[in-house]
């Protein structure tokens, strides 16, 4: 099941529409991005703008997570297949990416038909746009729309992102104490 749905042109803009090829003026570059401002503010036309989030290509974020993972960046280039164990950790990797378990700055959209490359949205690249600018200038560039439950989800998980609130780390010295408490005999 695809996570896109054509777009027909009939049907006013809404929340999880793609485009591509929209200005983001903060990079001064054209990029494809997905609508995350709320349905109901576009229904009753309250959206005076619209709230984009940018995606980026997926190998940035893939090279990030085999890193992660010690995958050594010349897996990439070597032309070589790669160990059926850094397979499953890399498959295992994206799973988790996936849920908002791991890296949940990113968002995973896969390819749509020749339309989109796979990419992953930024939670980080958020632009705004006038509505009334959108629709002169780019509703020819609104490709397809994100069906339910993603389109939620993305909000869900944009939401989580940009509201998460910071807090100091455990220290080393913090979580070893943890593990001894548990019954653990830690090495000398």
């Amino acid at each position: 099941m695809s996570i896109f749905v054509e777009i027909d042109p009939q049907v006013r803009v809404d929340q999880g529409d793609v485009f591509a090829d929209i200005y983001f003026p903060a990079i001064d570059a054209y990029v494809n991005a997905v609508v995350i401002t709320p349905t109901c503010d576009l229904e009753h036309e309250k959206a005076i703008f619209l709230k984009f989030v940018s995606t980026i290509p997926s190998y940035v974020i893939i090279k990030t997570i085999a890193e992660s993972l010690g995958i050594n960046e010349s897996v990439f280039k070597s032309g070589e297949a790669l160990p059926k164990r850094q397979c499953d950790r890399l498959v295992n990797a994206l799973r988790h990416n996936t849920t908002g378990d791991f890296l949940p700055r990113f968002y995973l959209l896969p390819e749509h038909a020749d339309i989109l490359p796979a990419s992953y949205l930024d939670f980080q690249r958020v632009f705004a746009i006038p509505f009334l600018q959108v629709v002169e200038e780019y509703i020819d560039n609104r490709v397809a729309r994100i069906v339910s439950p993603w389109r939620e989800q993305i909000l869900a998980r944009y939401a989580g992102y940009s509201m998460r609130v910071g807090v100091p780390d455990y220290s080393d010295d913090e979580l070893k104490d943890i593990l001894i408490t548990a019954g653990i005999k830690l090495p000398t």
